[in-house]
């Protein structure tokens, strides 16, 4: 009696580990994931990571409510979509979306390797504003068996950590470009009592304005130009000084010039007068490179920002100074969308803080006006 009781009594606790196996091992996947103990159950269901169960096809079979919180879906609303519908609308760091092969779910399924702290933006339903979490994605085996039968993930929310570095990172640039500004003016001052100085200072007219010309183009950044003097009518203009900045210039000073253009507007307004044509001149220049270049053109910051989501570039050449939105505003709002398309800056801006500021917004290169052939050229090469 004593051997048969200890017989049975064994056979018993290996029916019930067979089927605690059995059920480990279910074709159903509601019950894969089952928890053995209210301990693991009341963990997974108050923890404050989401935790969300996917089978081996990537089909989510259970999340807990923290999920469902994190997310902005109930489980039945996550059961609806399949692991790469672009209605999760997953983003990179740059805001570039997500290819679905790309989810971490799919990585770990697909290589068998677990992800860990891969940061995704998303975009709860009925929300307009990005949320940000850090995934891990971990494959799970049974045993003997070399393809992962489900796996899990567990995520933390961390919008509000993004949107503080964030905030950190602008206050820091715009402590910057203020430094920058108030540095600017500094230089513009020190370059103004040069100028003061000098006219104090010379006593012949050819001599002042040779110095007034060089402070100019100091404070300016140009690297060419020329001083004139008007006739009273104002129909021409003798010039007196050039530079021609080392360049070849076709100008011959001993003969009178009409007063048009922009020496005209300056003439008849009495007011300084700036422009450059870059537009027009760029356009010219890569239409004798190649045809097949398409050029499209923005007048200003805010438009040459939706150019690029209509078009998609694949070079940017961005003039620094524009109306309405500059080019330093226009670039930060592309490498949001964008983090690898060549943007060159284009200025007449020599300083090095200047070009530290381009590189600082995230333009790629700087190049100096006047902009030659040759530039235009080798940054073709370079970027296309």
């Amino acid at each position: 009696m004593i051997n048969e009781n200890c017989n049975r009594k064994r056979a018993l606790e290996s029916n019930r580990e067979k089927d605690e196996l059995n059920m480990t091992t279910s074709e159903n996947d509601t019950r894969e994931w089952t928890l053995d103990t209210e301990v693991f159950k009341n963990l997974f269901e108050t923890m404050a990571e989401g935790v969300v169960y996917h089978n081996s096809t990537g089909k989510i079979i259970a999340a807990n409510p923290s999920a469902e919180r994190i997310l902005g879906r109930t489980l039945s609303h996550m059961q609806e979509r399949s692991p790469t519908d672009p209605g999760w609308k997953m983003i990179h760091e740059d805001g570039t979306p997500i290819p679905g092969e790309e989810y971490p779910v799919i990585v770990a399924l697909k290589t068998g390797q677990p992800v860990y702290g891969k940061i995704i933006g998303f975009y709860p339903p009925k929300e307009k504003k990005e949320h940000w979490i850090k995934i891990n994605a971990i494959p799970q085996y049974r045993k003997g068996e070399e393809e992962p039968y489900q796996v899990y993930t567990s995520f933390e929310d961390i919008t509000q950590e993004i949107e503080t570095q964030r905030a950190l990172k602008q206050s820091q640039n715009e402590l910057k470009r203020s430094l920058q500004e108030k540095d600017k003016q500094k230089r513009h001052l020190e370059a103004m009592h040069e100028i003061a100085v000098d006219v104090l200072d010379s006593a012949d007219f050819l001599e002042t304005a040779t110095k007034l010309f060089n402070d100019c183009k100091k404070l300016t950044g140009a690297t060419s130009g020329y001083v004139s003097l008007l006739k009273e009518a104002g129909d021409e203009n003798e010039v007196i000084y050039l530079d021609s900045g080392g360049d070849d210039c076709t100008v011959d000073p001993t003969l009178p010039m009409p007063t048009r253009g922009l020496r005209g507007v300056a003439f008849h307004s009495g007011e300084a007068e700036y422009h450059n044509d870059f537009m027009n001149y760029t356009q010219t220049a890569l239409a004798k490179f190649s045809k097949d270049i398409q050029i499209i053109a923005a007048e200003n910051g805010e438009e040459a920002y939706h150019q690029y989501k209509e078009h998609k570039p694949d070079l940017i050449l961005m003039d620094i100074v524009m109306p309405e939105s500059d080019g330093y505003q226009a670039t930060k709002k592309i490498r949001k969308l964008d983090a690898q398309v060549p943007i060159i800056a284009i200025t007449a801006m020599v300083q090095k803080e200047d070009k530290e500021a381009c590189l600082s917004a995230g333009m790629n290169e700087y190049i100096s006006k006047p902009i030659y052939l040759a530039q235009l050229k080798e940054i073709l090469k370079k970027h296309l």
